[in-house]
C-alpha cells in the first residue's frame, strides 16, 4: 500500500480511523508519441495553510490511458478536521520516477470528507491553470505455462475486510506491454477454504474463462496452486518497542552555521566545520545568544525530548566533526565533545546541551565536511546488533549540519551499506546555505545508489531544514521523525517492500493502584481516575474517567483509556485519583488521592508504568502508587455475553450472596481484569444482563489464550467475599454455547482442599457467546448515514447594538465577528457529510419587521417554507442580510429550536437503519432564560439522533452552559426525569480566540463521533448499508 509522510495529528482525544483509497482513471491524455502515456498518481495532503506534502505514490502502468491502480493509499481520518487532498496524475517518461521532468496528465483537489460521505468520487481532471486536462477523470473509492510467484502478503482487511468466510475473486491475466492484457481465467473461493486445504498439501483452484465456458468439453483455463495461505500478524513499531526493541540514539553536529544539540538513545553528530561562522560572532551559526540559543541547540532540545523516552538510561552518545582539537593541530572527523573517548555518553539531553556549551569555545573551526566516519561508526554498532536472533536494538543517527559534503562518493557508499543494518540517519539543515546534496541522500524519488552501482535496501535518510520550523519546534520533532518508525519495520522485516502506513496506533492503557490514601472516616475511599492529556501548551484536556470502585484502597479499574498514539509527538498524560462523595460522580466536591504526570511515550516502551502518587505541590501522596499498563489495540470486535449462576454458594448471613463476574486476560505478567458485569443482589441463582467485552481486552484477539472468570459475593464495605473461579478459552465458550449453553464448575480452591466431598461452588451457564464487529463512526458515516446541520444564532440585546464597534454582532472592515468565526470554523468541517450542502440558519431574540414582535425560532433568510442556505457561504450571506432588518431583543430561550430540530430526530426514528443524526449549532452571548424548558428539552432529545453544540462568544457568565454539558453528572429536568445520555458539548469561544480557527472546529465537534456511536449502539441500529446486525447492546456496570 502506498503511504508517506502523515498529516500533522489533532489532539490524541480526538477519533482517528483508516481509510483505504483505490484510485482509477480514464481517457488520460496521450503524450507520448509512439505509444501511450505510463500513468502514475501522486497523493499530497493539506490539513493547514499552503504547504502540500507528498502521502505517497501509486505505481506506474505502462502504455495506459485508463488505468486500474492496485496500490491503494491509507490515511488517517479525523472527523473533526478538513483533511485536504490533491491528486496529481503524471506520464513517467524515466527510470527514477522522478516528477521534476515527467509530463502533467492532471488533478483534482478535494477533502477527505467528501471522498468518505459519498464512497465513490469521480471527478474530471484539470490543469494547473484549472482548464480541463482533456477527457480525463479520476475516480477515488476502493510468459511461462505453469508461473511460479513470489511470496507474498496481502492485508487482512483489504483481502475479506477480516471475514475469513468473504467471497474473494482471484483473476488470471496474461501481461502485454502495450497494457492490454488478456484474461486467462478467475475463480471464486473464501480464505477458509484455502486456509483449511493448504494445512495438508496445496490448495488447487479450476482457471475458468466466462467464454470459453460456454464450449463443449471445456474444463478449464488452467490451475491456481496456493501452496501456502497464513494469517500472521504483521509487528507494528509499536510492538517492537513494547517488546524491548532499544532505540539508540547517535548526535553528530558540524560547525556551519548555528548549532544546536540533539539527544536521542543512540547517537548524535554536530557539524563544527569553519563555514558556520566564529563562534564569538552574533552572524554564527555556533553563537549562543543571551537567551542561551543557537540553531544547533534548539534542535538538539526538540528532537530529544521526543525520543528520550525510548531509552532506558538516558545515556546519548554525542560526537564532533570538521574541527582541529586542543593540544592538536590536526582536523579530527569523529571526536566526542566530552573530550572521553572511553567513554562519549551524555546523562540525558541535558547532559547534551552542556557538553556541547563546555566543548564550543575549545574548539578550532576547520573543515571540510565528511560523512562517512561518523556514519561508518554508528555502522559498526548496528552490525553488532544484526548477531542477535531478535529485533533487540536499533540505532538512529543524527546528524545537525549547515553545508555541502565533502566526501559525497564515501557518504553514498556509507549510507547504502547501512541500509542494510537496523539503523537510520536523520540530517537537520541549520542556516541557508544549499542543502541540495542533503535532499538528494534523502532519496524519497528513487532508492541511493553508491558509486560502484551497487542499490540500498531501502529508504533510511530524513533530512529536514531547520529554517523551515525556526518558531515550531514540536513540529520540527514531528517532520524528523515521521519516517522513523516505517524505517524500524522495514528493517526488522528485512525487504523493503512498499511503506506500512504507520502513523497513529490506538493504545489502551489499563490503571490500577494500591495503598491509595483513606480519606473516608468510616469506611474506605471511593476511587476514581481521571485521564488528562496535553501535546502542547498549558492547556489539559479531559480523555475520559474510569468507574468508580466502592470502598477499596488497591483499587483494579475494568474501564481503559483508549488514545491515540503518534511516535512524533511529546503526548504528556495526567492520570489524577479522586475520592468520590457524590453519587454524581462530581469532582467539585471529591477528595483528591494523588496524580501522576507522565508521557505516553513513557508508557509504551515500559509497557507496565508504576510511579508513586504525588500531591500537586508535588508531595508524595502517602504510599500510594498507580501502574499504568499499555496495549496495542486494532480490532474493534466485541464479544456479547449472557451469562447466569446456578445454585452459588451462600456467602451473607442475613441473606443469600450478591454475586458478580470479573472476566481475566492471562498476560505475560499474569492475570489483567478485563470486565466485571453488575451486581445481582440476594440470589444464588444469578441472571446477569446481556454484557460485551472487546475481543482485543478479552483475549488479545486469540480465542485460544486462557480466560480466567472469577465470581464474587458483593459487600459495600469493599471486602469481596471470593466464592469461585474458573478457566477457559473463548473457543471453548463458543463451542459449547453453539447448542444449547456452555456450563462451567465453579470452583474455590480452599474450600475444595479443607473439605472432603466438595464438588464446586455453584455452576456459571453462558448461554449466549458471540463475536461481532462493533460499529464505529466511520462504519455509519460510510454506510449511508447522513449528519444534518442546524445553526442557531442569538439575536438578544445584551449582544450590543450591531453598528457600535463594541458589540458581539458588530463586523469589523475585515468582515469578521465572534459568530461568523464560529460559523465557518464549524461549518468547514461539518459540511463535507451533508450531501446537498443545504444547510437550515435560525435565530432567536429578536424582533421582526413588520409587526417587530419578538421571536424565538425564525428562520434568517425570513423564508420558513425554505429557511436552508447553501453551503456555509450561503449561511454566512444570510446572516450578513439578516441583522441589519431586526431588533435585538431577549429573553434568552433555547427550548424551542431544540425541540425544532428534536421532531426531525422523531421522525428519523421511524426508519429502521442508523440513516440520519442531527446536529444543532447554538451560538449566544448570555444566560439562558428558560432553563426549565431547556433542560426538558435536552432530556427528551438525549433519545433521539441528536447532538447539542452551544458555542459561547463575548466574556458573559455561561455557568448555565456548563451545567448542560453535563460531565460531572447525568442531566434530570424538573420533574426528575433523567437523560439518556451525555448530548452537550459547549465551548467558549475567548479560549480559542487567538488560536488557529481548526482548534476550535476539533474541541467543538470532539464528542459528535461518540455520541452518533453510542447512540445508535444503544437502540441497536446498524448503518443503512450495514452487512451485519448490531447486537443487543451491552449493559455492564461496576459493583456499586
Amino acid at each position: 500500500m502506498a503511504s508517506g509522510g502523515a498529516p500533522l495529528p489533532p489532539s490524541a482525544n480526538h477519533c482517528a480511523t483508516k481509510v483505504e483509497l483505490t484510485i482509477s482513471c480514464e481517457n488520460l491524455m496521450d503524450m507520448d508519441i509512439f505509444s501511450k502515456s505510463d500513468p502514475l498518481c501522486a497523493l499530497y495532503i493539506n490539513t493547514s495553510g499552503s504547504h502540500w506534502s507528498e502521502f505517497g505514490r501509486t505505481e506506474m502502468i505502462l502504455n495506459c490511458l485508463n488505468p486500474k491502480f492496485s496500490k491503494k493509499f491509507v490515511i488517517d481520518y479525523y472527523f473533526e478536521m478538513v483533511q485536504r487532498l490533491k491528486f496529481c496524475v503524471y506520464d513517467i517518461d524515466n527510470d527514477s520516477h522522478s516528477l521534476t521532468d515527467d509530463d502533467f496528465l492532471g488533478e483534482i483537489e478535494c477533502t477527505l470528507g467528501q471522498i468518505v460521505s459519498s464512497r465513490q468520487m469521480t471527478r474530471p481532471l484539470l490543469l494547473n491553470d484549472k482548464r480541463p486536462a482533456g477527457h480525463g477523470t479520476i475516480t477515488v473509492v476502493k510468459n511461462k505455462q505453469n508461473p511460479v510467484w513470489r511470496p507474498f502478503t496481502i492485508s487482512l482487511l483489504s483481502l475479506c475486510g477480516g471475514d475469513v468466510e468473504r467471497a474473494i475473486r482471484v483473476d488470471c491475466y496474461d501481461h502485454h506491454v502495450n497494457g492490454s492484457h488478456q484474461l486467462i481465467g478467475s475463480f471464486t473461493a473464501t480464505l477458509a477454504e484455502m486456509q483449511i486445504a493448504t494445512r495438508i498439501s496445496a490448495a488447487e483452484f479450476e482457471c475458468t474463462h466466462p467464454k470459453k465456458s460456454k464450449k463443449r468439453n471445456y474444463k478449464n483455463s488452467g490451475i491456481i496452486c496456493i501452496n501456502n495461505c497464513q494469517v500472521d500478524k504483521q509487528y507494528t513499531f509499536l510492538d517492537y518497542i513494547m517488546g524491548g526493541c532499544q532505540i539508540n540514539f547517535t548526535i553528530y553536529g558540524s560547525s556551519y552555521r548555528d548549532p544546536y544539540p540533539l539527544s536521542y538513545p543512540g547517537q548524535i553528530a554536530i557539524d563544527f566545520t569553519a563555514s558556520n561562522g566564529n563562534p564569538n560572532v552574533p552572524n554564527s551559526l555556533h553563537f549562543i545568544n543571551p537567551e542561551g540559543y543557537n540553531e544547533y541547540l534548539k534542535a538538539i532540545w526538540a528532537v530529544g525530548n521526543v525520543i528520550q523516552d525510548y531509552d532506558s538510561n538516558k545515556m546519548f552518545p554525542v560526537f564532533g566533526f570538521g574541527a582541529e582539537l586542543p593540544f592538536s593541530q590536526h582536523v579530527s572527523h569523529e571526536f566526542p565533545i566530552n573530550f572521553n573517548p572511553s567513554n562519549p555518553f551524555c546523562v540525558g539531553i541535558e547532559g547534551v546541551v552542556q557538553a556541547y556549551r563546555q566543548c564550543l569555545p575549545q574548539l578550532k573551526l576547520s573543515g571540510p565536511t565528511n560523512f562517512a566516519p561518523i556514519i561508518n561508526h554508528a555502522a559498526c554498532f548496528a552490525r553488532q546488533a544484526l548477531q542477535q536472533n531478535v529485533a533487540s536494538q536499533y540505532f538512529v543517527l543524527l546528524i545537525i549540519t549547515d553545508g555541502v559534503i565533502t566526501d559525497m562518493d564515501q557518504t553514498c557508499t556509507a549510507i547504502v551499506n547501512a541500509s542494510r543494518l537496523p539503523m537510520s540517519i536523520i540530517i537537520v539543515g541549520v542556516g541557508g546555505a544549499d542543502f541540495g546534496e542533503m535532499e538528494f541522500l534523502d532519496s524519497d524519488d528513487v532508492l541511493l545508489c553508491s558509486p560502484r552501482g551497487l542499490v540500498a535496501t531501502r529508504d533510511i535518510v530524513q533530512f529536514v531544514p531547520f529554517r523551515d520550523f525556526q518558531e515550531n519546534s514540536a513540529a520540527l520533532a514531528l517532520s524528523v521523525l515521521a519516517e522513523l518508525p516505517d524505517q524500524a519495520v522495514m528493517a526488522a522485516v528485512g525487504s523493503p517492500g512498499p511503506k506500512v502506513p504507520e502513523c497513529v496506533t490506538k493504545v489502551a492503557l489499563s490503571i490500577s493502584c494500591e495503598n491509595l490514601l483513606d480519606m473516608d472516616a468510616f469506611s474506605k475511599s471511593d476511587p476514581l481516575c481521571v485521564l488528562l492529556m496535553n501535546s502542547s501548551g498549558p492547556h489539559w484536556c479531559e480523555i475520559g474517567r474510569t468507574e468508580r470502585i466502592m470502598n477499596c484502597l488497591n483499587p483494579k479499574f475494568s474501564k481503559s483509556f483508549v488514545v491515540d498514539y503518534y511516535f512524533e509527538m511529546v503526548q504528556k498524560l495526567r492520570f489524577e485519583i479522586y475520592d468520590i462523595d457524590s453519587e454524581n460522580c462530581s469532582l467539585q466536591n471529591a477528595d483528591f488521592l494523588g496524580e501522576l504526570e507522565c508521557t505516553l511515550g513513557q508508557v509504551v516502551s515500559s509497557r507496565n508504568l508504576t510511579r508513586p502518587l504525588v500531591h500537586k505541590d508535588k508531595r508524595p501522596a502517602g504510599k500510594g502508587t498507580i501502574t499504568i499498563c499499555a496495549e496495542e489495540r486494532t480490532d474493534n470486535r466485541v464479544v456479547d455475553f449472557e451469562a447466569e449462576g446456578r445454585k452459588l454458594d451462600k456467602k451473607d448471613f442475613f441473606g443469600k450472596s450478591d454475586p458478580f463476574l470479573e472476566f481475566h486476560k492471562q498476560t505475560e505478567t499474569g492475570w489483567q481484569l478485563a470486565h466485571r458485569t453488575e451486581v445481582v443482589k440476594n440470589t444464588l441463582n444469578p441472571t446477569w444482563r446481556p454484557f460485551r467485552i472487546p475481543l482485543p481486552a478479552l483475549c488479545g484477539g486469540d480465542v485460544e489464550r486462557p480466560i480466567k472468570v472469577d465470581c464474587y459475593d458483593y459487600n459495600s464495605n469493599g471486602s469481596h467475599d471470593f466464592i469461585g473461579c474458573f478457566e477457559t478459552t473463548l473457543a471453548q465458550i463458543q463451542q459449547g454455547s453453539q447448542t444449547y449453553a456452555a456450563e462451567f464448575e465453579c470452583i474455590n480452591s480452599k474450600k475444595k482442599q479443607k473439605k472432603k466431598g466438595y464438588k464446586n461452588s455453584g455452576v456459571i451457564v453462558v448461554k449466549k457467546c458471540k463475536i461481532v464487529k462493533e460499529y464505529t463512526f466511520l462504519d455509519y458515516i460510510m454506510g449511508g448515514c447522513q449528519i444534518n446541520f442546524t445553526i442557531a444564532i442569538d439575536f438578544t440585546g445584551s449582544n450590543g447594538d450591531p453598528s457600535s464597534a463594541q458589540s458581539l454582532h458588530y463586523i469589523n472592515p475585515q468582515g469578521y465577528n465572534e459568530y461568523l468565526a464560529a460559523i465557518w470554523a464549524v461549518g468547514n468541517v461539518i459540511q463535507d457529510y451533508d450531501s446537498d450542502k443545504m444547510f437550515p440558519a435560525f435565530g432567536f431574540g429578536a424582533q421582526l419587521p413588520p409587526r417587530w414582535q419578538v421571536s424565538h425560532e425564525f428562520p434568517i433568510n425570513f423564508n420558513p417554507a425554505n429557511p436552508f442556505c447553501e453551503g456555509i457561504e450561503g449561511v454566512v450571506k444570510a446572516y450578513q442580510y439578516c441583522l441589519p432588518q431586526v431588533k435585538l431583543y431577549g429573553p434568552t430561550n433555547f427550548s424551542p429550536i431544540i425541540n425544532h430540530v428534536a421532531q426531525f430526530g422523531k421522525q428519523a426514528m421511524q426508519q429502521e437503519t442508523a440513516s440520519q443524526y442531527f446536529v444543532l449549532l447554538i451560538i449566544t452571548d448570555g444566560v439562558i432564560t428558560d432553563m426549565d424548558q431547556t433542560l426538558r428539552a435536552v432530556v427528551n432529545a438525549s433519545r433521539l439522533p441528536m447532538s447539542i453544540i452551544i458555542v459561547g462568544v463575548g466574556g458573559a457568565d455561561f455557568s448555565a452552559m456548563e451545567f448542560l454539558d453535563g460531565d460531572d453528572g447525568v442531566l434530570r429536568c424538573p420533574t426528575g426525569e433523567t437523560a439518556m445520555r451525555d448530548i452537550v458539548q459547549f465551548v467558549p469561544f475567548r479560549q480559542f480566540q487567538n488560536a488557529p480557527q481548526e482548534m476550535l472546529a476539533q474541541s467543538v465537534l470532539a464528542e459528535v463521533p461518540g455520541q452518533v456511536v453510542s447512540f445508535f449502539n444503544s437502540v441497536r441500529l446498524r448503518p443503512p448499508q450495514g452487512d451485519t446486525p448490531l447486537p443487543d447492546p451491552a449493559a455492564s456496570a461496576p459493583p456499586q
